[in-house]
């Protein structure tokens, strides 16, 4: 028998086995995928939104760039697109323009100067007389304004035969101590350049400051209405 001194054999220890490692689950990962792909579609749209649109019409019809080596050949289509995109004349055709007569004086105030004036066909009448009177007082190159630069047209008035005309006092301003040529010269240049323009009507009556007046400056009477002023020299511009 063996001996009960005979030592036991100890036990080896049992191997603690090693934790497997947990396998990495993909849900998370396709999560993040699908969050940052559904950040950058948002994204795009907004950016989309702000960028400018292209026609692709008008893209088309952009004339193309001429290399340096194109012919002429080449060059002659751009010109003719830019040619056709210039803006119209401005000046009126002819049908719709007519002319007036306007009577300045000489710079020696010893006869009327006959200058006619262009002007839109549609002006009416009042429009007429309106640019007529403009055109007395302002002098020309060569010739005398006979009215002053002050003089304004306050109304006008027509009734066949006769024109009634209200002038503010200032047409009186260029015949402060003047003699009576001057204001004859003045007053033939108003009346003939009003009715050698309205034919149909054969007398003008003046007005100041809506009343009638004896004088311009103390010589001609403009009390009554005035007829077209005969035995003038006149010349033409």
């Amino acid at each position: 028998m063996a001996s009960s001194t005979t030592k036991r054999k100890k036990k080896a220890p049992k191997k603690r086995r090693k934790p497997t490692p947990k396998r990495p689950t993909l849900i998370p990962a396709i999560l993040f995928l699908l969050l940052t792909a559904g950040l950058l579609g948002v994204l795009y749209l907004i950016a989309g939104k702000h960028l400018p649109s292209q026609n692709p019409a008008a893209i088309n019809k952009s004339p193309a760039a001429i290399q340096p080596g194109d012919s002429n050949n080449h060059r002659q289509p751009a010109l003719k697109h830019k040619k056709e995109h210039q803006p119209p004349p401005t000046t009126q055709p002819a049908s719709k323009l007519s002319k007036l007569i306007v009577y300045r004086l000489s710079k020696d105030f010893s006869q009327l100067v006959e200058s006619p004036i262009i002007v839109n066909k549609n002006l009416t009448d009042r429009q007429k007389v309106q640019r007529i009177i403009e055109l007395l007082t302002i002098p020309s190159q060569h010739n005398q304004a006979p009215l002053a630069q002050a003089t304004k047209i306050r109304s006008v008035a027509f009734k066949t035969p006769l024109i009634t005309v209200d002038l503010s006092a200032d047409i009186r301003n260029n015949l402060i101590n003047s003699g009576a040529n001057d204001e004859i010269m003045a007053i033939a240049c108003l009346s003939n350049s009003l009715l050698i323009n309205f034919p149909r009507y054969d007398s003008l009556q003046i007005l100041i400051d809506g009343k009638k007046c004896r004088t311009l400056a103390g010589h001609i009477d403009i009390s009554r209405p005035l007829s077209y002023q005969t035995g003038i020299n006149v010349k033409t511009d």
